[in-house]
């Protein structure tokens, strides 16, 4: 499905880790479970987040978001 390699982290802390460990260019985006009850998309991304998708999650935009972003990003570094 969309040709995505994908690890997993029982949670946050263990996701940032991977991620400081891993070589540039191995992760192209990082997706996660936020359990905040009464959080608004304003409030994710005051903290940080590039985008916020509200639960139930529905396929379409689970891929969608992440692949746009990832787009920008590519487009937006400098070409060699």
């Amino acid at each position: 499905m969309e040709n995505i390699k994908a690890d997993h982290a029982s949670n946050g802390k263990i996701a940032v880790e991977m991620f400081e460990r891993s070589n540039v260019g191995d992760y192209a985006a990082i997706l996660m479970d936020v359990r905040m009850p009464e959080a608004d998309v304003q409030q994710s991304l005051q903290s940080g987040m590039n985008a916020h998708l509200t639960k139930p999650v529905e396929t379409e935009p689970l891929i969608r978001t992440p692949g746009k972003l990832v787009y920008e990003a590519e487009e937006a570094r400098p070409k060699a």
